[in-house]
């Protein structure tokens, strides 16, 4: 199974979908400077309707690829994440599909073997971060 899974990874293109956020961040501009005349509501509408198709698209090809290498339920046919060689059940209809010499140890999360002094100071800049963008705010809705 970690195989398949193995194998899910090299043949996914992750930077397609990073080219498609760009493409749908960028394509506004690009079709106000191509297009004097055109509003920039209609380019919004315009990006917004072919990032939706391009999604549409790369989530059909990965669940034909994930159909291809098997990592589907037989019972239900829903599609399987990395947790099933943690669980070994199948999340929607719970059927078990690896017998549980198979499953492999949960890993720890990282939030908790990291340090006391790390959490510490990513809280500190968390609260810095609260008060300052409530600072702002409180700034611009006072400025009405």
């Amino acid at each position: 199974m970690e195989a398949r899974f193995a194998a899910l990874r090299r043949r996914e293109k992750p930077l397609a979908g990073l080219a498609l956020v760009s493409v749908a961040v960028g394509a506004p501009f690009v079709l106000a400077a191509l297009i004097p005349d055109l509003s920039a509501r209609l380019a919004m509408y315009v990006a917004a309707a072919l990032a939706l198709v391009a999604l549409t698209v790369l989530q059909r090809r990965r669940e034909g690829l994930l159909r291809e290498i098997g990592l589907v339920c037989p019972r239900c046919g829903a599609t399987q994440a990395a947790d099933l060689l943690y669980l070994g059940r199948c999340p929607s209809c719970q059927m078990q599909l690896l017998d549980r010499a198979e499953l492999q140890a949960m890993p720890k999360a990282a939030i908790t073997e990291g340090s006391p002094l790390r959490n510490a100071i990513g809280l500190v800049v968390l609260l810095g971060l609260m008060a300052w963008s409530l600072y702002h705010v409180v700034r611009v809705l006072g400025n009405r």
